[in-house]
């Protein structure tokens, strides 16, 4: 009780000081809550954007139903793979031409091949082993080429890798703005009660029943 009634004179003796304390602690959480949404927010984009990286193997035109369902079943099993689906040549052209809008006339009937699209696993989609998965695929004998974006997968996994770097280095310069703002305004405190320690020093006070009111203060004002 005696060092709850301390820490409140403390702050009604002043008040400016007090303020300063509660601004600064404020600030540092807003600051640290406003990368922790940006952090989050960056990271779930990547993760949207990362979901749409695939493999798509497309078919010669004399491949067999039976081969390219034997195909799938196998790559099926690939320890990097989700799914695996299947286009035929008339899915193939519907999508182009919705992609396309007012120019989907130019698309003619069998003009895009069939083709085997391979989702990865979440974890399973750096460059190294989306280019494992598409050399697998390449060896089977009915594949005519295989796509998967590698300059594009390239890209999104360095711009992941420098979103980590950049996310450590900021939370870490945040965190650190916020030790110094923070112990700037306790060394403002306490010189500021400078004589009222010292006193309470000369009549033997310990360093605990010094330090308590000036805890209790700060557990208030992070309330606040």
């Amino acid at each position: 009780m005696r060092s709850a009634r301390e820490a409140l004179t403390a702050s009604r003796r002043a008040p400016l000081l007090s303020a300063l304390g509660i601004v600064t602690i404020a600030f540092s959480l807003f600051a640290f809550g406003l990368f922790g949404l940006v952090a989050i927010n960056i990271r779930k984009a990547l993760d949207e954007v990362e979901e749409r990286v695939e493999v798509r193997a497309f078919l010669s035109d004399s491949t067999d139903i039976e081969s390219v369902a034997a195909a799938m079943k196998d790559i099926g099993e690939f320890p990097e793979v989700n799914r695996v689906d299947y286009v035929s040549k008339d899915q193939a052209l519907e999508r182009a031409r919705r992609e396309m809008g007012e120019f989907a006339d130019v698309f003619e009937a069998g003009v895009l091949p069939a083709s085997i699209e391979v989702h990865l696993r979440p974890g399973q989609r750096s460059p190294a082993v989306v280019k494992a998965v598409a050399d697998k695929i390449k060896t089977y004998h009915f594949v005519d080429d295989v796509r998967y974006g590698e300059e594009w997968v390239e890209k999104l996994y360095r711009l992941r890798n420098i979103a980590t770097v950049a996310g450590i280095a900021l939370g870490v310069a945040f965190a650190t703005v916020a030790v110094i703002i923070i112990g700037a305004t306790i060394r403002m405190t306490v010189l500021a009660r400078a004589k009222e320690i010292t006193i309470m020093r000369l009549v033997g006070a310990t360093d605990m029943f010094i330090r308590l009111p000036f805890l209790i203060d700060g557990l208030v004002k992070g309330v606040l």
